[in-house]
């Protein structure tokens, strides 16, 4: 499942980064009220991993 969001976040960012940003932004606070922004944690390290790099942190 991990790989799935973290292809999807990467295509997104690959296709436009200007609205990437404004959905991460804009969903990020209400991840952060509920506890779940730490599931991006293994995305990120998946990412850095995989592309040797990160857009989302």
């Amino acid at each position: 499942m991990g790989n799935w969001i973290s292809t999807i976040i990467m295509w997104l960012f690959g296709k436009s980064r200007l609205v990437a940003g404004l959905v991460l932004g804009a969903s990020y606070s209400f991840l952060t009220v509920l506890g779940l922004h730490w599931g991006l944690v293994p995305i990120t390290l998946q990412n850095l991993k995989v592309y040797g790099g990160d857009v989302i942190i």
